[in-house]
């Protein structure tokens, strides 16, 4: 059985808008019709309702006899041989009003959104529906029809069908669309892919009707590729809902809202989708900007891509933003209903994103600290590199970051010291690679802004009559920083360029705070600035939040901050300390913090991540192993433990005579020095003489080198081995 017996019995009766049945039983094509059509709905049973039911209806005909009807219903081979189907009756029915009764027993929506869509034709792709065709937009493969009527199917999150739109031509030309009974319009979607495959997804792009979707598709997404589905929800009052369902299924996952927008600030679909992106801060929205508007012709991006092709709307898409909360005076934000928890409750929270990965999160107001000269400026603008071009931050600091825009403001460097420190990162970055290097200059060139303001006023608050107040050179930052394509980190350094209160003064530096909030708000990323410590935390020569010069206010208000230490003395031996600075997080309020991040500095003033204790140790060695040469050229052989005395306390290895010895045991070990018994030295070199006891052990260099008073033994490592070999025959 093929079809729902009752639903082929409501069909063959039914009664059009003028009155009369769509089926006649006097005529006796119809009969044929409705007796081919009862054959094929059950091919395998001669007998049965389907039967019954074509009998009935014959009954209804003043000629019907029972020879008629039998003879009628034997030359009927079966649905193959049928021109005329069941089907072909639900499409006569459709077209002439009807749609399937709903059953008595069962009136659940999922059963009456199953039996129009079994009644209709799986065209299997083949199918060009003409509503598709007048909007030159491709039909989807799982469209169906039935009669002259396109059904669409839209899902839930899970994949199952709950709303089925009726697309059809009417009588003066146009198209009118219309859900199907029983369809659930809150939270149901329609995908590039299905639902089953969005796990495939990095990025939803979502739009409200079908031929907007499919213009967005074309657009950002020719290859169709998988990572990216552009999803249509019917209307802008389901775009919360649908929203709200991916963010709490894919939270890492980038969503962007393409609204319709007919250029007016009370346009509905700008004005929901804004909604949307307050109540989810993390969504973005796309707005349709064209050349010239022309009323109701330009009011989505379906319109934008059939005027201005399929790059406007690719641009469009990339300029998405995301919305800052209004903040008006007059506005009573202290209300009961705007403290609703529904949009924490109702969907997954979404996951920590980082500006470097496991070390800056993201969007977050931050600052790193340092003493004048700690390379606070050099470290933040390698920094913005990095992330310019996507690559590690400083040989290594943290994980390797998403490209995007980076915006620099330098208020004391000029262009001058920039230019030489952005070339020396460049080269830094590239690792002496050209090809590297012109890839990384390229990316930079389209990724970072700088902009120099030394002697300029960048005051982002000053102090008017007796309190401090944004400028308004925070709204210009602002609007220059939304401009800027896929933005990502906004630096203003450093903090004494900006502020213009009283540093001493919690209000006042809150304030300040706030003034960096209002940037991170409104361009929805991390904002970094650089700052001073105190004398205090300059003599202590330690990293902790309480480093700050000022009001614990600023790093109060903060929600990462760093501090840079320059090495001293005792940490850093074998070169001269001031290369070497000491990164710490000192806090994190979304990642672990990470202390002792080491980096030294080149000739060229490029910072890298690297170990001075390893460095320390590298020095050590060479040094341990020069001296030794250089005493033995001098004719002097030391034991272990009296080149430990001789030597620990000089200037070359500055430790205890313990520590030293155990660095001339790792030489011994790794064979970078030899230590003989006194009778051995002195077969291998009878011109030594030693004043030391037999079976005393001494150091040798290693060969070749020179030896006893600079006089140069090529064949050194000949003596060692014929050394080595008299010993075995000896013993």
């Amino acid at each position: 059985m093929l079809c729902n017996p009752q639903h082929f019995q409501s069909a063959i009766q039914h009664i059009d808008s003028s009155g009369k049945r769509i089926f006649n039983p006097d005529t006796y094509e119809d009969c044929l019709h409705v007796c081919m059509a009862a054959k094929s709905a059950n091919p395998d049973t001669e007998d049965g309702i389907f039967r019954e039911i074509a009998n009935e209806f014959a009954q209804a005909s003043e000629k019907y006899t029972d020879k008629f009807f039998h003879d009628m219903w034997a030359s009927l081979k079966g649905e193959k041989n049928n021109a005329y189907t069941y089907k072909s009756i639900f499409s006569a029915a459709y077209d002439a009003g009807w749609s399937p009764p709903r059953e008595p027993d069962n009136h659940t929506i999922a059963s009456m959104l199953a039996t129009e869509w079994d009644l209709s034709e799986d065209t299997e792709g083949m199918f060009k529906c003409p509503y598709h065709l007048s909007k030159n937009i491709p039909t989807p493969m799982d469209t169906r029809r039935i009669g002259n009527t396109t059904l669409v199917p839209y899902y839930d999150i899970d994949g199952q069908i709950i709303s089925i739109l009726r697309i059809w031509k009417t009588a003066d030309g146009s198209y009118e669309k219309k859900y199907a009974k029983g369809s659930k319009a809150s939270g149901a979607m329609r995908g590039s892919l299905h639902p089953d495959d969005f796990d495939l997804a990095k990025r939803f792009i979502i739009t409200e009707g079908l031929a907007t979707q499919a213009a967005v598709e074309l657009a950002v997404n020719p290859e169709f590729s998988d990572d990216l589905v552009v999803i249509s929800v019917g209307s802008c009052s389901n775009l919360h809902t649908v929203t709200a369902a991916l963010s709490k299924r894919y939270p890492s996952a980038e969503l962007i809202i393409a609204c319709d927008d007919e250029g007016v600030s009370e346009s509905p679909g700008r004005v929901a989708a804004e909604k949307v992106a307050k109540l989810l801060p993390w969504i973005r929205v796309a707005y349709p900007e064209f050349i010239q508007r022309e009323g109701k012709a330009t009011t989505d991006f379906h319109d934008l891509w059939q005027r201005e092709g399929a790059n406007a709307v690719a641009v469009c898409i990339e300029n998405a933003v995301r919305i800052r909360p209004t903040h008006d005076a007059d506005q009573e934000d202290f209300q009961l209903s705007n403290g609703r928890v529904d949009r924490f409750l109702d969907f997954e929270p979404p996951s920590q994103k980082f500006l470097i990965p496991d070390l800056i999160p993201e969007p977050v107001i931050g600052g790193i600290l340092g003493a004048g000269g700690s390379r606070k400026s050099t470290v933040l603008l390698q920094l913005a590199c990095s992330i310019a071009a996507g690559l590690p931050w400083a040989g290594g600091m943290g994980g390797l970051p998403d490209p995007g825009g980076v915006i620099f403001v330098s208020c004391e460097d000029d262009d001058a010291v920039v230019h030489r420190r952005l070339r020396a990162t460049i080269q830094g970055m590239s690792d002496g690679i050209r090809n590297k290097e012109i890839q990384i200059t390229e990316l930079i060139r389209a990724n970072l802004y700088v902009l120099t303001r030394p002697g300029k006023n960048t005051l982002l608050v000053e102090k008017k009559s007796n309190q401090a107040e944004p400028t308004a050179i925070v709204d210009q930052l602002i609007k220059m920083a939304i401009e800027v394509q896929n933005l990502r980190l906004v630096i203003i350094e450093p903090i004494s360029r900006l502020f213009g209160g009283n540093e001493n003064d919690a209000a006042d530096m809150s304030r300040m705070v706030e003034a960096l909030e209002s940037i991170r708000e409104a361009t929805g990323v991390t904002v970094l600035v650089a700052h001073h410590i105190s004398k205090a935390a300059y003599r202590e020569d330690s990293s902790n939040q309480a480093s700050a010069r000022g009001s614990s206010a600023l790093v109060d208000g903060m929600r990462w901050v760093a501090q840079l230490r320059t090495a001293n003395t005792k940490e850093v031996q074998h070169e001269p300390h001031t290369r070497w600075a000491c990164f710490d997080v000192v806090k994190s309020n979304y990642v672990a913090i990470q202390n002792g991040i080491w980096l030294r500095a080149s000739n060229d003033g490029y910072l890298q991540r690297a170990d001075p204790h390893a460095d320390r140790s590298v020095a050590i060695t060479a040094n341990i192993v020069s001296q030794v040469a250089a005493d033995a050229d001098a004719g002097t052989f030391w034991t272990k433990r009296g080149f430990a005395e001789k030597y620990a306390s000089s200037d070359k290895f500055s430790m205890g005579r313990d520590a030293l010895e155990k660095e001339v045991e790792a030489c011994i070990a790794a064979d970078r020095i030899y230590r003989w018994e006194v009778c051995k030295v002195t077969m291998v070199f009878p011109e030594i003489k030693l004043g030391h006891r037999k079976g005393t052990e001494l150091l040798l260099p290693p060969p070749p080198c020179g030896l006893l008073k600079g006089k140069p033994y090529v064949d050194l490592r000949n003596r060692y081995a014929a050394a080595e070999e008299a010993f075995k025959k000896s013993a």
